[in-house]
Order: structure tokens, then C-alpha cells, then sequence
């Protein structure tokens, strides 16, 4: 269970703030107890999640040795490339949806690495694997820019710089 001024990753939403935990009623329904939640990116929305909701996917961020030692392993990480377009799709989407960072990591990596090589010949990415690649990279970056405390685009940055060194 999560506690007020929480910060977790709610679901694709990305990274939310528990703003409080109040028993409330909805229509019919008995009364639950609710985390009020507010996204820190983007959508100014207030979501109202059971606690004991099961199907959205609510984790806890990463502390800074955490993010220091996954930026630290990126370049030991495999690569994941499928070449089946449609495997390779649903691959990647359940990646995502899982919100495993190591497998995030992985993804974004080899979207990258096969975005270079692709530039190489002058081609580009294909438009299903380049949004995949930003959807990865949103969910990493926002959790990463929270914890770092810099914006979601410096992140990038920040981990070639970290990288080179």
C-alpha cells in the first residue's frame, strides 16, 4: 500500500502523486477506500483508484542508486529486435505495459540502435516501432526526470553524458 505525497507510476498514465487516500462511494457501489492521484506530467486530471484495484498496474519509483545503476548497465543490455512486424509489436506493447525498466531499457536501446543503422541507409524507423520507441522512452524519462529532478527532455542527455564518463 502506498501512502500520501507518494510518488508511483500509475499504469501508461506515467508518474502520478497520491494526493490523499479517502473511503469514498461511487453510485452503487459499497465504499472503498480510493487513492486520489494527480499526474506530474502533462494532464492536469485527478484519477480516483480503489487501492484494491488489481487492474492497473501501480508501482513505486526508483530511488537514485537505482537509476544509477540501470543507466550504469545499458550498455551491458541486449538488444530485443524481433523481425516479424506483428511480433514484434506485440512484444514490444507488452514490454511497455509491463513497465519492467531493465526491459524498457532494452526496448528503447534497440529502437535506437536500429533507428542509427536505419539512418545509415538513409532510411528511416518505421512509424509503428518510432512511436513504441517514444511511448518507452516517456515512461522511463518521466520516472527518471522526477528522481534526477530535471525535465523529462534533459534525460537523454544526462544519460549519454553519464555514459562518456
Amino acid at each position: 500500500m502506498f501512502s500520501t505525497n507518494d510518488y508511483i507510476i500509475y499504469g501508461n498514465t506515467g508518474i502520478c502523486k497520491i494526493e490523499s487516500i479517502k473511503e469514498m462511494k461511487f453510485g452503487n457501489n459499497p465504499t472503498r477506500k480510493y487513492y486520489i492521484i494527480k499526474p506530474v506530467y502533462g494532464e492536469k486530471e485527478t484519477i480516483y483508484s480503489p487501492i484494491d484495484n488489481t487492474a492497473i498496474n501501480i508501482r513505486k519509483i526508483m530511488n537514485l542508486d537505482e537509476v544509477k545503476e540501470l543507466i550504469n548497465e545499458i550498455p551491458k543490455q541486449d538488444t530485443i529486435w524481433i523481425e516479424d512486424i506483428s511480433d514484434r509489436k506485440e512484444k514490444y506493447s507488452e514490454i511497455i505495459k509491463g513497465g519492467n525498466r531493465h526491459d524498457l531499457v532494452k526496448l528503447i536501446k534497440t529502437l535506437y540502435l536500429k533507428k542509427q543503422e536505419k539512418a545509415k541507409e538513409g532510411k528511416k524507423l518505421m512509424i509503428g516501432d518510432e512511436k513504441l520507441m517514444q511511448e518507452a522512452e516517456k515512461i522511463l524519462h518521466q520516472e527518471l526526470a522526477l528522481i534526477l529532478d530535471i525535465k523529462p527532455e534533459e534525460v537523454a542527455p544526462f544519460i549519454t553524458s553519464e555514459l562518456k564518463e
